[in-house]
Parts: C-alpha cells; sequence; structure tokens
C-alpha cells in the first residue's frame, strides 16, 4: 500500500529535523582532523551516520509534493561522499563497507527514480505497482525529479566514481576532461588568433606569377617595390599620422625605398632637422678559435656502427673486480663506460622468473598463487570491478530518463 504524502506539520518539522542532522553530519565531516574532539574521525564513522540518514530520507513518501523532499534530501547526502572518499584515508579493512555503503545508496537513488517507497523494516524498496508508465521503470513524472535535479545526480555519481577511483590509485576510471597534449599539438587552439591586416595584399597564386597589390595600375609596379622579399611590418607614419607623438606602426604601410622619391620628399617638409653621426669603428673581438679534443692516452675507439654507436676502450684503468658482491676497482679508480644510444637496462639485463617483477609480481604466478589477477598498481581484479559497478543501476535508471526526455522532445 502506497504511503501518503506529508501534511505540511508533518513537512515542517521533517525539514527542521534533517536540516538539523545534516548539518550535524557536514560539522563532523568538516572536523574529521581535529584529533581526540573529533566526532567522525574515521570513515566507518562518517559511513554509520550517512546510511542511518539515508534510511530516514528514503522513508519520506514518494507521492507528490513530498517526493521532492526525498530527491532534494537525497542530493544533498550523496553530495559529501566525494569529499568523504577524498578526506578520509582509505584502509584494505574499510573497502567492503565502503562498497556495501555504496551499494545501499545506489539502491536508494533506483528507488527514488522508479517512484517507489521504501520499507524501513526490510531495508529495501516496496515492491513496484503496476501502473501507466510501467512497473519498475524510471519515469520523471513517478520520480518527480526535475531535468536539474537529474543533471545534478549525474554530476554527483561521475564525481564520487572518479574520486574514489582517484582515491584507490586507479586513474583509468578517472575522466580526463582537458587533454593537455593537446595544447602541445595545436599551441593556437587555446587563444584566439588576430587578425592580420593585409586587405591591399594579393597573394598569388599557387601556379605562380607576379605579386599584386589592390589600388595599383599594371604599369605602376616599380613604383611600389617592396624592400625585401616579405611583408615586413614599418614604423613608417604616414601623412595623417605625422604630426603626432606616438610612433605608428602598420603591415599596410608601403616601406620607404630609394627609388621612392615622393616618400623621402616628405621627410624634408616637416622642418626637422637630424644631426649626423659618425659611425664609431670598433675593432670586433676576435671569437674563439677551434681547439680540438686532445687525443687521449691509452684509449682507443672503435669505428661507429649504423645506428651510430660505438665502443671506447681504456687501456690504462685496471679491471673491476667483484667483492663481497659489489664491484670494485683497483686504486680507487673510476669506471668510464659508454651506454649506446637507445639503450634499455630493463632489456639488456632482464629479472629472471625465479627473481620476479618487484611491481607487477613473480613472471611464474598461476591461478593458484597469492598475486595472480594482481595489477602493477597492486590493485587487483576484484575491486577494479566493485569501483566499476558503483553506481551501475543508478546510470542505467538516468540513461532511461534521458531516452525518455529525448522522445518526448
Amino acid at each position: 500500500m502506497a504511503k501518503k504524502p506529508l501534511t505540511e506539520a508533518q513537512e515542517s518539522r521533517l525539514i527542521r529535523h534533517l536540516d538539523q542532522q545534516l548539518l550535524r553530519l557536514s560539522g563532523g565531516l568538516e572536523s574529521r582532523h581535529s584529533g581526540p574532539s573529533a566526532r567522525l574521525p574515521t570513515l566507518a564513522a562518517f559511513l554509520d551516520e550517512a546510511l542511518a540518514l539515508l534510511a530516514f530520507i528514503l522513508s519520506i513518501p514518494s507521492a507528490p509534493p513530498s517526493a521532492a523532499l526525498r530527491t532534494a534530501y537525497a542530493l544533498q547526502l550523496t553530495g559529501y561522499l566525494p569529499t568523504a572518499l577524498d578526506g578520509y584515508t582509505l584502509l584494505d579493512e574499510q573497502l567492503d563497507p565502503l562498497f556495501a555503503a555504496l551499494a545501499r545508496f545506489d539502491q536508494g537513488w533506483v528507488a527514488i527514480l522508479e517512484g517507489r517507497d521504501w520499507s524501513s523494516q526490510r531495508g529495501a524498496a516496496e515492491p513496484a505497482t503496476a501502473s501507466a508508465t510501467g512497473a519498475g521503470v524510471p519515469h520523471a513524472a513517478a520520480s518527480g525529479m526535475r531535468t536539474t535535479d537529474r543533471v545534478r545526480l549525474e554530476s554527483l555519481v561521475a564525481e564520487t566514481k572518479s574520486t574514489l577511483a582517484a582515491s584507490l590509485g586507479l586513474p583509468d576510471f578517472v575522466p580526463l576532461e582537458h587533454d593537455p597534449f593537446q595544447d602541445l599539438l595545436d599551441p593556437f587552439a587555446a587563444r584566439p588568433r588576430e587578425p592580420v591586416r593585409l586587405e591591399e595584399l594579393q597573394r598569388p597564386a599557387c601556379g605562380g606569377g607576379d605579386l599584386q597589390y589592390e589600388g595599383v595600375e599594371a604599369g605602376d609596379e616599380a613604383a611600389m617595390e617592396p624592400a625585401s622579399a616579405g611583408a615586413t611590418p614599418s614604423l613608417v607614419s604616414d601623412g595623417s599620422h605625422a604630426g603626432d607623438g606616438d610612433e605608428v606602426m602598420s603591415v599596410d604601410t608601403a616601406v620607404a625605398t630609394p627609388s621612392d622619391d615622393a616618400a623621402l620628399d616628405e621627410d624634408d617638409e616637416d622642418g626637422v632637422d637630424f644631426e649626423e653621426v659618425a659611425a664609431v669603428s670598433m675593432d670586433p673581438s676576435p671569437l674563439p678559435s677551434y681547439q680540438p679534443h686532445e687525443r687521449l692516452s691509452g684509449a682507443y675507439a672503435e669505428a661507429a656502427a649504423a645506428d651510430g654507436s660505438f665502443s671506447i676502450h681504456f687501456t690504462d684503468i685496471p679491471p673491476p673486480t667483484l667483492q663481497d658482491g659489489e664491484l670494485s676497482l683497483q686504486q680507487g679508480a673510476t669506471p668510464i663506460t659508454g651506454q649506446r644510444r637507445g639503450f634499455d637496462p630493463d632489456e639488456e639485463y632482464p629479472l629472471t622468473e625465479e627473481e620476479g617483477d618487484p611491481i607487477g609480481g613473480n613472471g611464474v604466478t598461476g591461478p593458484g598463487h597469492e598475486d595472480a589477477g594482481e595489477h602493477e598498481d597492486g590493485i587487483d581484479d576484484k575491486t577494479r570491478d566493485r569501483v566499476k559497478s558503483v553506481f551501475e543501476q543508478t546510470e542505467r535508471a538516468l540513461a532511461l530518463l534521458r531516452a525518455q526526455a529525448a522522445a518526448a522532445a
């Protein structure tokens, strides 16, 4: 039997109680590192209080308008999960209670999305009743969720899973919103490009041809010969800025050349005389002469191979000896060794099967060994599968709601 919606007096008492309890939970979470006075010093203490609040919130009737209160307070409680997963230290003995608590949140959200009441005695959702939308099928009208609530829930689910994966050292589960390598591939994509003002310049076609300028007749190309092959910015002020104190830099201004008599005459009209200063000749400092490397005595090098590698042999240094498992040289001499290009110590000195891999486990491990199925990050396949299943049912229900919204649109 479906629960009746709360009265106004019941809703008022419920709001005051939940606001106080959620504020208390938030304060305990923020003061988790305050020492002996901390009320929620461990993740287990936080989960116990959060699960008690979740059961109370889910007991709110699913009938409108009470369903909106259940959704709002469930969203607020779920928002504390990423902060707790990032703030507390995740120990191995805490993983089982943690995944059990996340599974309870997952079941609770499925009940909210399907518009089903929650049984406090059984700790599960009530059986779905047949309706026009189908039994046990998420529907926006049945859940009382708005579009903003659905988007907020999707964001919290993604944030909780990524924070959990990062806390466990599983970066492959963390979505990369910004690819830093894309900035290296396209360094100009992040900032807008300044347009270059070349309205008067027309580049020739790929097939060749002379450089043409707009506004210049076909026979006057000689009067507009550029000073160089490229379009060089000029600091020459045009006639409109001749009397201003600021210098004007523009790529549209033609560079003055000795053949441009009209441009040279304009400099004589401003009435400013410039004093000619004789150039001071300075003797350039002599460049350091190339000094060939001194040939080492008692050493010779073999001819370089095709890949560029070569070997240097020293005849004056005594060969090393192995004493007590350590490499030592006579008379305290230091060995000089050369590594070829592309030298890889792991390939040069591979570990034997008996020694095993210190990171990824023993190379001869099988299904019966303790570290079988364990990856280089120290996380086994079982933990990876449990991370994948976090809020799995909620994500499926949200996907159905998105499909229904797209079909209705």
